[in-house]
């Protein structure tokens, strides 16, 4: 009798047990059906794999292709003020302007040039998005909010931040004129124009960036935040302030220089192909 009970009870466990390895199974897949990556999210405070991209393409961006279109628009915009508008068609005109030399090493036009920006450690594996928002702006205005106070204004969730949230939110909060906007698959010499222009007007650009580790970068992400704040050799090589790298290598000093190509690879690898100057 005892036996057969201790047989009873044992199937029981069996089948409890074989019931959780396929609810646990069937999970995994429904996320995965629902577009989540599930190795991202096991390894989101991972400082050597992270995810910060909430996977949103901004709807909102300059045409670089159609530059006289975007500045007419500008022009005929009657909710901007004098001042926004002369600052929006001064940035447009860089790249209306661009000298084709760009394509060339010497993408700048000086040898070398730097903000100051100091950097924001992301407090969690996501959080790249509030920290390089919290890094922009205190560069600009001199101070910025807390990074779970921008991530609460920005919509940040645990897939991430939206591009387009983030600019909205800088613009909203800086104290200038020159407001950030979108620009999508830049190319090198593009890159190099709006590492320069953001050097001469003091907006550290906001890269989103896709990349492996090796070469530049010391660290792999699917999708991740940073500034773009200086450059050396004309634009061959650009500076970084990362709100991860802390994270990877406690002795950064969390900035750091990377060749402009891969830059260029890490903006044109991520399937938005964007970023904010």
């Amino acid at each position: 009798m005892k036996r057969k009970v201790f047989c009873i009870i044992m199937s029981i466990c069996i089948i409890y047990s074989q019931g959780l390895s396929v609810f646990a199974s069937n999970y995994g897949d429904n996320l995965s059906e629902q577009g989540y990556d599930t190795e991202t999210i096991k390894s989101n405070d991972n400082p050597s794999f992270i995810d910060g991209d909430s996977g949103e393409v901004s709807d909102n961006y300059i045409d670089l292709d159609n530059i006289d279109k975007e500045i007419q628009a500008v022009v005929n915009d009657n909710s901007l003020s004098k001042a926004e508008k002369n600052a929006k068609i001064e940035k447009l005109s860089i790249f209306k302007n661009m000298d084709k030399s760009l394509k060339s090493t010497r993408g700048t036009d000086k040898s070398s040039a730097k903000l100051k920006v100091s950097v924001s450690t992301q407090e969690t594996g996501y959080y790249c998005g509030p920290a390089t928002v919290k890094q922009t702006l205190t560069y600009i205005n001199g101070k910025a909010d807390s990074q779970s106070s921008i991530a609460k204004a920005i919509g940040t969730t645990t897939d991430g931040s939206a591009l387009i949230n983030m600019v909205g939110y800088v613009n909203e909060k800086k104290q200038a004129y020159v407001g950030y906007e979108i620009v999508q698959d830049p190319n090198i010499a593009e890159i190099q124009t709006c590492i320069n222009y953001s050097c001469n007007i003091g907006n550290p650009i906001m890269c989103r960036l896709k990349f492996s580790k090796g070469g530049d970068w010391a660290y792999s992400t699917s999708g991740h935040y940073m500034n773009a704040n200086g450059y050396k050799d004309y634009g061959g090589y650009i500076y970084v302030t990362d709100p991860n790298i802390k994270r990877v290598d406690p002795s950064s000093n969390g900035s750091y220089y990377v060749h402009v190509n891969s830059l260029y690879y890490a903006t044109h690898n991520h399937f938005a192909q964007e970023m904010a100057v």
